[in-house]
């Protein structure tokens, strides 16, 4: 899966790549985050990606990405929300 750091403008719900942007893996992306990513919409700003996540760091920064979702996200998202209810 790909993921493209972007800004994003809640107030006008816009979606802007960054500057220096550059497709990284989404896994790799949530490692660096420690699990800390969630999903806040579908997305269709740029093509090839279709969902907004936002990632927080350790001083609880926020970092925008697009994702492409495919069928292993869906599972590991499912895999997660299960091992977390009941907490």
């Amino acid at each position: 899966m790909k993921a493209l750091a972007v800004e994003y403008d809640a107030a006008a719900d816009s979606v802007t790549p960054t500057d220096a942007a550059t497709q990284e893996e989404w896994f790799a992306v949530c490692e660096r985050f420690d699990g800390d990513v969630h999903r806040i919409r579908d997305a269709d700003d740029v093509t090839g990606y279709n969902a907004l996540y936002v990632c927080y760091d350790e001083d609880n920064q926020p970092f925008h990405f697009l994702v492409t979702e495919d069928a292993e996200l869906a599972r590991a998202r499912h895999r997660v929300f299960f091992s977390k209810l009941g907490r």
